[in-house]
């Protein structure tokens, strides 16, 4: 075996092994029960979320629904919402900004062929990335000025329509 093949094998088992590295790591494992998520979330710069069997609920001026599922992703929750999320600065707040198609487009692996979303990762109190089912307490969203903003379950008095 001469020198030149060698070094082809070599390269070549390593361009394989990082291949499935990378195949192996980002592919999801499990779409997940989007239910265990189901409740009120709030944060104090931005409108509440309620997250329900119809869709993802965000309660700002101009309400909005989209769908979301729950994902796990190399050993973390993520919740994906089915369209573009964009939180932008408003005075002292930020409003939602949704759009289809997409500003950004972010493939979902278990949204159906062609769909696009944002991805919210769900945290513990630490702020590390959570990958208990049963502690999906939290999820963070990134603004537009790249602040990030953590949204915490709450009661469910919270998403109801003020008098």
């Amino acid at each position: 075996m001469t020198d030149r093949l060698k070094k082809r094998l070599v390269i070549g088992a390593w361009l394989g092994f990082v291949l499935a590295a990378i195949i192996f790591t980002v592919m999801p494992t499990a779409e997940l029960d989007k239910s265990r998520a189901f409740g009120c979330y709030t944060t104090a710069k931005a409108a509440p979320i309620l997250l329900d069997e119809t869709g993802m609920h965000i309660l700002q001026d101009e309400p909005d629904r989209v769908d979301f599922h729950l994902e796990e992703i190399r050993s973390r929750i993520v919740m994906t919402a089915e369209a573009t999320l964009s939180l932008r600065p408003d005075g002292d707040r930020y409003t939602y900004h949704i759009s289809t198609p997409p500003l950004e487009p972010k493939r979902s692996y278990f949204a159906p062929e062609g769909a696009t979303g944002t991805f919210l990762d769900f945290v513990e109190p630490d702020g590390s990335r959570t990958s208990d089912l049963g502690n999906l307490r939290r999820f963070t969203k990134v603004t537009t000025d790249s602040s990030t903003l953590i949204y915490t379950k709450v009661a469910k008095e919270h998403c109801l329509p003020k008098p």
